[in-house]
């Protein structure tokens, strides 16, 4: 019983990372990506039919994963900002340009699908 539970357990935050990289790489960002979370998490114990007390245990230990996910997160902004430095001194001042110019479009974009998240959360 606790072998199968483990292994429900690490399925289900398999799903979860799924979800938020999906949402990400996908342009639901991590906004949605939380809303997408949400609604798998209650998909989730519904067809697994979780118990009160397994349901209140996996919000535990899913608010505990988001926690280290978005201390990762900050982690891997910082190590984008490094390389892309590193990236900038190889190149040319027209390549430099262009290359703040698609970052300025990509920033632009991830906007607005935040926007548009929170626009749906209401």
């Amino acid at each position: 019983m606790k072998k199968g539970y483990l292994m429900g357990i690490a399925a289900v935050s398999a799903m979860f990372l799924f979800a938020g990289q999906a949402g990400a790489k996908w342009g639901g960002g991590a906004c949605c990506a939380d809303k997408t979370q949400g609604k798998m998490h209650d998909r989730m114990a519904k067809k697994l039919n979780l118990t009160e007390t397994q349901k209140a245990e996996l919000e535990k230990i899913m608010q505990e994963k988001r926690g280290e996910m978005e201390s990762l997160h900050s982690q891997m902004e910082a190590i984008h900002e490094k390389y892309d430095g590193k990236l900038v001194s190889i190149l040319t001042d027209d390549q430099k340009k262009k290359f703040s110019e698609m970052k300025e479009k990509r920033e632009k974009k991830m906007g607005k699908c935040k926007e548009k998240c929170e626009m749906k959360k209401k």
